[in-house]
């Protein structure tokens, strides 16, 4: 397989010595794995070639690892997790006040719709109040008018 990549040698794993350079040395290889500049087989062969025990090794620093990445993410999920139920709970406030409102301008339209009704009756008696008194022969031409 050919790469146009400069491929860098990843550090070596040191024998179980005690030593908290294990820590680093881990991290590194760690940082390499997740990093996209080397492919991921020369990393896994640079865990299993030649050191005892550096497989069982790899493998708990790694859960370690992932136990680390688990509460981080569980910590930003949370986190997010509280700002939606905050979201949400300001929804419910809007939505009751939106619904009080509606009631209101229901209310509103409808005493609106009833004083523009009683006006409307009002103007038409004292039309018909007044054409009935000035002008009695206006009804039968409208009348006429109106067949």
């Amino acid at each position: 397989m050919s790469s146009d990549r400069v491929e860098k040698p990843l550090p070596d794993i040191p024998e179980d010595d005690g030593s908290r350079d294990d820590e680093k040395d881990f991290g590194n290889v760690f940082a390499e794995l997740e990093s996209v500049d080397l492919p991921l087989g020369t990393t896994l062969r640079s865990v299993y070639d030649d050191q005892p025990n550096a497989h069982k090794r790899f493998m708990e620093k790694l859960e370690v690892r992932i136990r680390n990445h688990d509460r981080e993410i569980e910590k930003m999920c949370n986190f997010h997790h509280q700002g939606f139920v905050d979201a949400i709970t300001e929804l419910l406030k809007v939505r009751a006040d939106a619904e009080k409102l509606m009631v209101r301008q229901e209310t509103q339209s409808n005493q609106s719709v009833l004083v523009t009704c009683s006006e409307y009756n009002r103007c038409s008696e004292m039309l018909t109040y007044r054409l009935n008194q000035n002008c009695p022969c206006a009804l039968m031409e409208a009348d006429l008018i109106t067949r």
